[in-house]
């Protein structure tokens, strides 16, 4: 059981930073693409 509560947190954990990477890399690319435009 301890380590089905480890194995969730560290999920939860993976989860949370592949969603942060995600926003990121799109708010990258967001603002990349503006300033494509007004170049």
């Amino acid at each position: 059981m301890k380590t089905f509560v480890a194995y969730s947190i560290f999920h939860q954990a993976m989860a949370i930073v592949f969603a942060v990477l995600a926003t990121a890399s799109v708010t990258f690319a967001l603002c990349h693409a503006s300033l494509l435009m007004l170049a």
